[in-house]
């Protein structure tokens, strides 16, 4: 299995790169290089995903999964899925708890209510957050998504 890992080198990401090289896969991660050095034995891209051509660096490369830990804008989220289009078999996004309505229950569980899409206007931090794999699957780049709320 070949993985990449969008961030990696904290929190969420570094667990799954950690779980990823237990199973013995072959892990690789882009970040801006911030959070430290990866384990050994992960290849490390460094890209700035707000920067225009911050993801540039992935042409070319071709995964089996992707796991993207991106907890910001919605937009570089689209701008990855587009990017990896037929390169990727999977790609996996894992979300944080902004995807819930607010305020989120507690305890919080898979069958928590999300905020809701905008019915008109600008959408909502939240919203933008929660389904730029579900627009993407809509989309022409076929990328097969999933999303996980964590």
């Amino acid at each position: 299995m070949r993985l990449l890992v969008l961030g990696g080198s904290a929190f969420v990401g570094h667990a799954v790169v950690d779980a990823a090289l237990a199973r013995g896969w072959s892990v690789t991660a882009l970040n801006r290089g911030r959070g430290g050095a990866p384990p050994a034995g992960v290849e490390h891209l460094t890209g700035d995903r707000m920067r225009s051509g911050g993801v540039d660096v992935l042409r070319g490369h071709r995964f089996d999964a992707v796991v993207d830990t991106w907890q910001g804008s919605a937009r570089a989220v689209r701008e990855a899925v587009r990017l990896l289009a037929g390169a990727v078999g999977h790609y996996g996004y894992v979300s944080s708890v902004s995807v819930y309505a607010s305020p989120p229950p507690r305890p919080l569980g898979e069958t928590a209510d999300l905020e809701p899409p905008p019915k008109h206007g600008r959408p909502t931090y939240q919203a933008s957050k929660a389904e730029p794999t579900a627009r993407s699957r809509r989309s022409s780049a076929s990328v097969p998504c999933w999303r996980v709320r964590a």
